[in-house]
Formats: C-alpha cells, sequence, structure tokens
C-alpha cells in the first residue's frame, strides 16, 4: 500500500529527488534562534531525523520559528510529514513561518505536520494536481508499484468497465492542411480523458483552461497558455479542473482522416488489467 507521504508527492507531482534537493539546500538554512533550546533533532520513526521537543505543549502553542526573513530554522528543515500530524505552519505579515502545535504534544514526541498544508500556506508555487492513484484504490487495486504507463492502463481500464466517465461531451474539430494535421480536443471540467499511444513527435498547445496530466515521464498540472512537444511512444491520462481546449499538430503524408489516425495513433491493449480483478495478489485488505 502507497504512504501518505508519496501520495502527497503524486498529488503535487513531485519526486522524491526533488523534494530531497530543496530539503538538502543549505543556502537557505540558518540556526534557531535564541529561546528555543527545547527543540533538538533526533532519529525519526518516520524518516530519517526529525524535530522533537524537551518540554510539553498545548494545542495553540507556538512551538518555534520555521522561517525567518527566508531562511529556514532546524523547524523549516527537519519537520517530518504525517497524514495526523500535531502541528500546522502559520505564516505573519512578513511571510516567517512559525509551528503551532494543533494537539497536546508530551515531552520526546516527534512534532509533525501535513506537508500539504505547508504547501498550501507557504505559497511555494505549486498547485495541487488530480491524485489518479485515487482511482484504482477505490476499487481496490494498489497500483503505487507499478509504471506510470501500467498505471494509466489500469485507470483507463477502469474508467471504461467500472466508473460511468462521460466522454459524450467532447468536441473533436479536425484540419488537415499542406501536410499538418491539428486535432482540436474541447472537454469540459470535471473529466478524465485517456489517450492512445502516439508514434510520432508532435506539438500540444493548450490554449484554454486547466488540466493535471500524467505521462510515461510523471504528472503535472498545466495551465493555459501552454505549448509543448511530445515524443514518440507517449500515452497520457488527464484530469480537466476547468473546461480546456487542447490541440495536436502532426506531420502527416494525406489528407484522409481515417489514414491519418491509422498512422499516427495505436490503441493500447489493456485486457491484461482485467486479471487484477481476479486475483488478490494487488488487491488492498
Amino acid at each position: 500500500m502507497i504512504d501518505d507521504y508519496h501520495v502527497f508527492l503524486n498529488e503535487y507531482g513531485l519526486t522524491e529527488s526533488y523534494v530531497q534537493s530543496l530539503v538538502h539546500n543549505q543556502s537557505d538554512q540558518i540556526e534557531m534562534p535564541e529561546g528555543f533550546s527545547n527543540i533538538f533533532i533526533n532519529l525519526s520513526n518516520i524518516d530519517g531525523f526529525g524535530l522533537f521537543t524537551s518540554l510539553p505543549y498545548k494545542a495553540g502553542q507556538m512551538i518555534a520559528p520555521a522561517r525567518i526573513n527566508e531562511m529556514r530554522t532546524p523547524a523549516g528543515r527537519f519537520t517530518n510529514h504525517s497524514p495526523t500530524p500535531n502541528a500546522i505552519f502559520a505564516i505573519n505579515d512578513f511571510n516567517d513561518l512559525f509551528l503551532i502545535a494543533i494537539k497536546p504534544i508530551s515531552v520526546n514526541e516527534e512534532i509533525t505536520i501535513d506537508y500539504r498544508q505547508a504547501m498550501e500556506i507557504n505559497g511555494a508555487g505549486f498547485d495541487k494536481i488530480y491524485n489518479f492513484l485515487d482511482i484504482p484504490k477505490a476499487h481496490g487495486i494498489d497500483i503505487s508499484s507499478m509504471s506510470n504507463r501500467e498505471k494509466i492502463d489500469v485507470i483507463e481500464w477502469i474508467i471504461i468497465n467500472k466508473m460511468e466517465n462521460i466522454v459524450d461531451d467532447l468536441i473533436i474539430t479536425n484540419y488537415i492542411k499542406g501536410g499538418v494535421y491539428a486535432r482540436e480536443m474541447k472537454a469540459p471540467a470535471g473529466l478524465v480523458i485517456t489517450g492512445k499511444i502516439h508514434e510520432h513527435d508532435h506539438i500540444n498547445i493548450l490554449s484554454e483552461g486547466e488540466i493535471s496530466v500524467m505521462t510515461d515521464d510523471g504528472m503535472k498540472r498545466v495551465k493555459a497558455p501552454y505549448t509543448f512537444e511530445s515524443k514518440a511512444g507517449i500515452r497520457r491520462i488527464g484530469y480537466t479542473h476547468s473546461d480546456i481546449t487542447w490541440t495536436s499538430i502532426h506531420s502527416v503524408n494525406n489528407d484522409d482522416i481515417n489514414e491519418i489516425e491509422k498512422e499516427l495513433f495505436t490503441t493500447p491493449n489493456i485486457d491484461w488489467v482485467s486479471d487484477l480483478f481476479k486475483s488478490d495478489i494487488e488487491v488492498l485488505t
């Protein structure tokens, strides 16, 4: 079963390596100010080192400053994530952060926060990504150990066979001219959309709206206007946070739409996913 920390990473499209690069960045770290000698660093049962206290705290008490003048103290560096935290971040008018107890904290207890709350209050510049993993999880399937391509297969199979994901509102308009094919898709908000495998490099333009996208390479949330290149072999799944207009642009050799689709797209074989629902191997208990 995937732990909540990795669920958080998936929600925001973050990688462990990226988070670690932020955590270990020495350029924005300072020592704890005077008056907080009861706060100390020790080995954590959660991960690596954590933040601990030698004094008890009541709910509502300020524990320690976590960021001062854009510089992180040990409270901003070593506080670990928990889905059931005992503290939160609070911010003042000067953009400084403080750890505040939200429940009684005992002597030698580790101080924890929910990183989601930290992201929201910290203004880190990340928009929450739609949690695609919730779809298979809701149907009793753990896909956390699979590749992204396999995850997309599982999600698409569930959408087709287990969910009422209405795609009738998709509006596809095809433009073909001078060896260029533009496929424009308009989709309403709140829709999970899967795509075929693209056989050639091509250009994508999101000209309207906002969408979370999961590919073989990872997940991200993008907002119009946004233009990017997709490599051959890419397969995508998206969640529309708002109404969107998405156009993919391809080089083609003819103007017959049926022949173009045969040339550009391959329908993936996702029949293997049905075996997951016949076995207890991957089923959550």
